[in-house]
């Protein structure tokens, strides 16, 4: 009888290792999965940030050429004793390297 018992003990204990073995590996590869999803979706963050930085960037550097240009257009129109408004002409901003 005990014989008997130990080789149904032992056929239960072969099924639950089996079985926890077979719910390891879903529990591995749903974790594969997941990770796999997060790396994706932060890689594609990154590089919508990037693109932000970027058009960022590009805004201000456009707004800085403009506000440089109207001061120094400002400047030029108001100050008739600056030496460059001498070479003042209507149709184009004198080179800064001259005025500096």
């Amino acid at each position: 009888m005990n014989s008997k018992f130990n080789s149904v003990l032992s056929a239960k204990v072969r099924n639950l290792e089996k079985k926890q073995q077979a719910e390891m590996a879903a529990l591995t590869k749903k974790i594969e999965t997941k990770r796999r999803e997060v790396t994706k979706k932060r890689k594609e963050d990154t590089l919508r940030l990037q693109q932000r930085n970027r058009n960022i960037v590009k805004m201000l550097d456009a707004k800085n050429y403009f506000d440089v240009y109207s001061t120094l257009h400002y400047l030029f129109h108001s100050s008739s004793t600056s030496p460059c408004a001498r070479n003042w002409s209507a149709q184009k901003l004198p080179q800064i390297s001259n005025c500096v």
